[in-house]
């Protein structure tokens, strides 16, 4: 599977998806969702336990949509709205039917699961010193654990970067 967005025309833009149907070919591209004067970007794909296809992206905000097998599309929905467009890309993994999402803004490292058939919890912010940067946080899962990942410049003299983890509930 892969996923993009794509310029159509001098007025929008797309979030698109395609499959590797067979071993030897791809499907048709499938415009997930179109937006007029708003430009989608970086989005992030999951495939759950049951097959279902979940994407997220950003445009003033971080929106959310899913595809079971041999169904279209979902409406999209609005998982958090911003005035303006979140810093870093957003990262979705699915583990065990769970949903696990983060994404940076403005120094602070949001994050918000969703169980399979329930909907979204209130997004949470992890991180409470937003004196460093942080930049394009990441989600890890294991068997036993499920952490966010992401590096910060620490000396912004240097480009020395630390990273850091820690476990989410």
């Amino acid at each position: 599977m892969v996923i993009w967005t794509e310029l159509k025309s001098d007025t929008g833009a797309s979030v698109v998806y395609t499959t590797n149907a067979t071993a030897d070919s791809w499907s048709d591209p499938e415009d997930i969702v179109f937006y007029r004067y708003r430009w989608p970007s970086d989005p992030s794909i999951a495939v759950d336990n049951e097959g279902t296809v979940h994407v997220v992206w950003r445009t003033r905000g971080i929106f959310y949509t899913y595809k079971s097998k041999n169904s279209q599309w979902q409406t999209p929905v609005c998982i958090c709205s911003t005035s303006s467009v979140p810093f870093s890309e957003p990262d979705l993994v699915s583990y065990n039917n769970i949903l696990y999402l983060i994404w940076g803004d403005e120094n602070k490292i949001h994050f918000t699961s969703k169980q399979q058939g329930e909907d979204w919890e209130e997004p949470r912010v992890l991180n409470t010193n937003t004196v460093y940067s942080v930049d394009s946080p990441k989600i890890a899962v294991s068997s036993s654990v499920a952490g966010i990942v992401f590096a910060t410049l620490i000396d912004f003299d240097s480009d020395n970067y630390d990273i850091f983890f820690f476990s989410v509930p």
